[in-house]
């Protein structure tokens, strides 16, 4: 196994060639954010006693992001929720309902 992809799964991300991270790897397309460095800078501080949970970290400073979009756009901040527990186990919710994009979110903006 290369270094790199060590560095990865300690970090809670999953390494090249290994199950595909459809959530994570998705995100960008899905809901239109992409992580910058200061988003990685803060996921490890974050992280700091468990640093497995800098993947999952990371994803919720991303979907933070889209909360904030689509409150801005009239969606109820209270209605958002979300479950990260790793690759296999995210999930997107608004009125309890699991979201997969930004598309999905877009219904539930009023003009």
């Amino acid at each position: 196994m290369k270094q790199t992809d060590k560095i990865l799964i300690a970090l809670g991300f999953v390494a090249s060639g290994s199950d595909f991270d459809e959530k994570f790897e998705n995100f960008a397309s899905n809901f239109g954010i992409q992580w910058r460095p200061s988003d990685l800078c803060d996921a490890i501080s974050m992280s700091v006693d468990n640093n497995s949970a800098v993947r999952n970290s990371l994803v919720s400073i991303m979907w933070d992001r889209v909360v904030s979009h689509f409150v801005d756009k009239g969606l109820c901040e209270e209605l958002f929720d979300y479950y990260i527990n790793g690759s296999i186990d995210t999930h997107f919710y608004y009125d309890g309902v699991e979201v997969f994009c930004a598309d999905d979110l877009e219904e539930y903006v009023t003009e």
